[in-house]
């Protein structure tokens, strides 16, 4: 029998903590800093996550599992130094010339 994550469990390792039915891995890191709960929390609001350029990948990690969680699909706005962004929608890639353009088709999709 496989156990339901819930969304206590995603904050439980947000926070450093064990989930509490082993979905967490010590090689894998889900703590968050201050700031990356922020953008954590806006990802919840907005329905897709928002990855900045040199962004850890905690963040990433906890975002996957919240998505499982919560039965949506993974959707991710990666930006690039360079001005380019990706948009990564479940497993596939959307390549866009600057980050104004992936947002406003990841409005589109979630709209």
């Amino acid at each position: 029998m496989s156990k339901k994550i819930k969304e206590k469990h995603i904050e439980r390792l947000s926070r450093g903590k064990a989930s509490g039915i082993n979905i967490g891995s010590r090689q894998v890191p889900h703590h968050l800093y201050q700031h990356e709960q922020t953008q954590f929390s806006l990802a919840i609001k907005y329905g897709w996550l928002t990855l900045k350029p040199k962004q850890r990948p905690n963040l990433l990690n906890l975002w996957e599992k919240y998505c499982v969680a919560q039965n949506r699909p993974l959707l991710v706005l990666k930006k690039y130094a360079d001005g380019s962004a990706e948009v990564w929608q479940n497993l596939e890639v959307f390549k866009f010339e600057t980050a104004d353009q992936a947002r406003a088709y990841v409005k589109n999709i979630t709209s």
